[in-house]
C-alpha cells in the first residue's frame, strides 16, 4: 500500500537550446499495483521553449504492469506556453492505472513542429477512466496531428466517461481530433464544447 502525492509544482521558464532527447516535467515508469494510489495537483509548468528533435511530457506515466496498476488521479494541473521543436509534444501520457481521474486541467498555447498529444490516457489495466471538466485550447503544430483526447483504456469490463471539457481552436498542419477513441469498451462521450 502507498500514496504518492505531487502537489504545488511548479516550472517557470524553461530554455533547452540543445536539439535532441526528452524533456519531462514529472516521469514514472515503475510498477506499483492497484494498492498504490497517486494524486498530482496544482502543478504548473509554464513558459517552455525546445530546440530542434526534442520530445516534450509534461506528465509520463506508465506506472503499472498489464495485470495491475496503481490509481491515479490528476487535478487542477496546467501545462501552458511551450513552444516546442520538431519532435512529439505530449501534455498528460497516463498509460497504465486502473483507475485513471483527469479533472480540471488546462493546457494552452502549445505549438510544435509536430504531434501534439494534449491528453493521451489508459492500457490494458484500465477499468475505470474518467476525463472530465478540463479546458484545451489554441493548441498548434506546423507539421503533424493533434489529439485533443485520446482515449486508450482497453480491459476488459472497462468503463470511460469522457465529459464537461472544452477543446477549442486546434490549428493543425495535418489532422486535428478533438475527442479520439482507441477501443472497443464502454465509451460515454458527453456535454463536451469541441470547436476551433
Amino acid at each position: 500500500n502507498g500514496i504518492q502525492v505531487i502537489d504545488s509544482n511548479r516550472v517557470d521558464t524553461l530554455y533547452k537550446t540543445v536539439a535532441g532527447g526528452t524533456v519531462y516535467f514529472y516521469y514514472s515508469n515503475s510498477s506499483s499495483d492497484s494498492t498504490v494510489k497517486k494524486y498530482f495537483t496544482n502543478n504548473v509548468v509554464d513558459n517552455v521553449t525546445l530546440t530542434g528533435a526534442t520530445t516534450f511530457y509534461g506528465f509520463s506515466d506508465a506506472d503499472g504492469v498489464a495485470s495491475s496498476a496503481a490509481k491515479k488521479y490528476y487535478n487542477n494541473n496546467v501545462i501552458k506556453n511551450l513552444t516546442g521543436g520538431s519532435s512529439a509534444a505530449y501534455g498528460f501520457n497516463v498509460t497504465y492505472g486502473k483507475v485513471i481521474d483527469i479533472h480540471n486541467n488546462i493546457i494552452q498555447q502549445l505549438t510544435n513542429g509536430a504531434n501534439i498529444n494534449c491528453i493521451n490516457a489508459g492500457g490494458s489495466s484500465t477499468l475505470d477512466m474518467k476525463i472530465y471538466s478540463n479546458k484545451i485550447q489554441n493548441i498548434t503544430t506546423t507539421s503533424g496531428n493533434i489529439n485533443g483526447i485520446y482515449s486508450t483504456a482497453s480491459a476488459t469490463g472497462a468503463i470511460v466517461n469522457i465529459y464537461n471539457d472544452t477543446i477549442t481552436a486546434l490549428n493543425s498542419a495535418g489532422s486535428a481530433y478533438g475527442i479520439q477513441i482507441n477501443n472497443g469498451v464502454t465509451t460515454n462521450v458527453y456535454n463536451n464544447l469541441v470547436n476551433d
